[in-house]
This record gives C-alpha cells, sequence and structure tokens, in this order.
C-alpha cells in the first residue's frame, strides 16, 4: 500500500506564461487522531468533526450511520469523554445527526435530520429544540450545510429551490435568497455556504460549473466569481451517475469553503486519485467491492483573493479528506482495519514567505 506522504505539489503559472512546478506554499501538520476502539465513542461511518469548542473538546458525529449512534465528545488530548443526549422526549431526541456548529455563549448547535437544531449548553447539557421549516415541505429536501448567524438566526443551504434559506430564532424562514423556479425536478446545483468577516455569506457550487456567489443577508447578491480551474470539471453528470459505474473514475467536487485571518478564501476539492482504480478492492466469494479512500482520492487545497478570484496557491495531496472541522483543519478519515474509524486532523500551513517570493 503506497505511503500517503503530506507532500503537495503546486502548479504556479510563472509571469512570462509558462509553467514551474515548485514546492507549494501550503501543508499538512497532523494534530490528533479522534475515535475510541469500541462503545459511544467508535466511529463507525464518516466523521464529521465540529471546531475546537472553548472548554477544550469537539464533536465527532458518524454521518450516514445506520446505528443511529449519538454525538460522541473527545478532549484536546483525544481522549473520549462521553456523547451528547436529549431529554428521552421525541423532540429532545436527536435523529440522525448531521453536524454540528458552535453558537453564542459557546453553545452547541446540532443539526439533525429532521429538520432540527437540538441545543446544548456549555457544559454539555441539553437546553432545547428548534424545529424548523423544510423549504418544501411536500418533498423530501437534503439540508447540506449551516451557518450561524447573530440574534440566534442561521443560513443553511439544501437541494432545495433556493441558495440560501435564512432562519429566525425559533425556525421559521425568513428570508429566501437566491430563489429559483422550481420546475418538479431538483435544481442542478447544491452549495456549501461561508460566513465572511464582513459579516456576509458566500455560496458555492459543489460540482458541475463553478460559481461563487456573494450575498447579504437581505439576499441583496453582490459579486459573482465563475473561477477558471483545471480539476473541477462540469461534473454533473458524473454526479448522477455516480457509484454506478465502477469503470469511471469519481467526479470531483468541492467539500467546503472558509475564510482565514486574512481574509482569504480557500476552498477545500475532492478529486480522483492518479491510480484510483488500485483503490477498488475486490473481497469474498461474491468479490464485494471495497474502496480504500486514500487510494482512490485526492484532495485539493486552494487559497484565492475574493475581490478577484485570483489562484494565490494550491496543492494536491495524496490523502482523501471529506469535510473540514474549523477553518483551516482538514478532517482525514483512517481506517483501523477492526471495523471503526478515526478522524484524523491536519492543520493547514500557509508558508507567506513563499507566496511574497517572485514566480
Amino acid at each position: 500500500m503506497r505511503s500517503c506522504w503530506l507532500l503537495a505539489v503546486a502548479v504556479l503559472v510563472a509571469g512570462c506564461g509558462g509553467r514551474g512546478r515548485e514546492l507549494s506554499p501550503i501543508r499538512l501538520v497532523s494534530m490528533m487522531k479522534l475515535g475510541a476502539d469500541s462503545g459511544d465513542g467508535a466511529i463507525a461511518t464518516t466523521p464529521m468533526v465540529s471546531a475546537r469548542h472553548p472548554g477544550g473538546f469537539r464533536v465527532v458525529i458518524a454521518r450516514w450511520s445506520a446505528l443511529a449512534s449519538p454525538p460522541a465528545v473527545f478532549g484536546d488530548d483525544g481522549r473520549f469523554l462521553g456523547t451528547l443526549r436529549g431529554d428521552g422526549a421525541p423532540i429532545g431526541r436527536l435523529d440522525r445527526p448531521l453536524f454540528t456548529r458552535i453558537g453564542q455563549g459557546d453553545s452547541l448547535w446540532v443539526f439533525d435530520n429532521s429538520w432540527r437544531v437540538l441545543i446544548f449548553d456549555p457544559s454539555r447539557r441539553y437546553v432545547r429544540t428548534i424545529a424548523f421549516s423544510s423549504p418544501r415541505p411536500e418533498a423530501s429536501v437534503r439540508l447540506d450545510d449551516a451557518v450561524l448567524l447573530p440574534g440566534g438566526r442561521f443560513a443553511a443551504t439544501t437541494d432545495g429551490s433556493a441558495v440560501v434559506h435564512v432562519f429566525d430564532a425559533n425556525g421559521a424562514v425568513e428570508r429566501d435568497i437566491g430563489a429559483q423556479e422550481f420546475s418538479g425536478s431538483p435544481p442542478t446545483s447544491v452549495w456549501h455556504i461561508a460566513l465572511a468577516p464582513d459579516g456576509t455569506l458566500w455560496t458555492t457550487t459543489i460540482y458541475g460549473r463553478w460559481r461563487l456567489e456573494q450575498w447579504d443577508t437581505t439576499g441583496k447578491l453582490l459579486k459573482v466569481i465563475e473561477p477558471a480551474s483545471t480539476w473541477l470539471v462540469d461534473s454533473i453528470a458524473d454526479h448522477r451517475t455516480a457509484g454506478t459505474r465502477p469503470d469511471q473514475p469519481p467526479p470531483p467536487a468541492i467539500k467546503a469553503i472558509w475564510f482565514d485571518a486574512a481574509g482569504r478564501l480557500w476552498i477545500l476539492g475532492d478529486v480522483a486519485d492518479r491510480h484510483w482504480r488500485e483503490g477498488i478492492i475486490e473481497a469474498g466469494s461474491n468479490r464485494a467491492q471495497h474502496i480504500e479512500l486514500d487510494r482512490y482520492r485526492d484532495t485539493i487545497v486552494e487559497v484565492r483573493d475574493p475581490v478577484t478570484g485570483r489562484l494565490i496557491a494550491m496543492a494536491r495531496f495524496d490523502i482523501a479528506c471529506g469535510s473540514i472541522a474549523e477553518p483551516g483543519v482538514l478532517v482525514h478519515e483512517v481506517d483501523t482495519h477492526a471495523g471503526w474509524l478515526r478522524a484524523e486532523l491536519l492543520r493547514i500551513v500557509l508558508d507567506k514567505d513563499a507566496l511574497d517570493k517572485p514566480k
């Protein structure tokens, strides 16, 4: 099995228009691994890791799990501390939790699959549940991403008929941003969302035609950027058949966007490994297929100027990172080969001196 060295090579465009290959100013540094060997702290499926809570812990959700395991809490030393549980009443029980956000007063907001947010206090005690409105109650709509806004409000992206839905503190729809005409079939694009330092909302398509949009919370479209990219090709058709064509590589996708303290826009992307076929493992008498993610997918990290969309730096890593825990911290899924997973946290380090060097 190949060793997954965290050595990234970026293609930098020289001033003369040619190409030169140099070491990327972007590198990854391993921080810690989360996941117990058994019990409630064991991670069975894709780990969704929260930002670090000021109390010195993170919440890990095993997403897409049929086991409906509760969110697990891990300390800064990686030790399993317990789980998040409601009050036992139907409104206080999590239904397939999706992700966690840290809210006002260091509260914990756990979004679940039933269009609800269960809120916990900084000591991880259950407080209340907000049941919010599905954008289309008569149909199945998937919640993709969410950010918390001042005053207990929040904004979410779905596969419904608007780019962003803004909800008030009681869960009612306050505003649909970028609403599209709905004709009976889902829109062609779904979106990730990020909250910029100036309080505006940024969204990006996840696959297909790459479109970055900046919105204010009143719903006004402030900016549109359509970056040129060599790795994110128009892949809508590929995503519709993903998993049904084992002879085709996994299609590229954007996994997250965020802003750093300097106001730069970062993108986490996912592409097929150059030797992706080696990641499809057949085992057993029925030759069932198993995917080894680090051999099947690679990770792309880009940093861009949000004013112009200009590419500042880019790196490709020979591992699969499917999400972020917080701005600048990637989540790498590690298979323990004992039926469980661990979430390795990798911090992005940007060499600012390398950025300043003439190309």
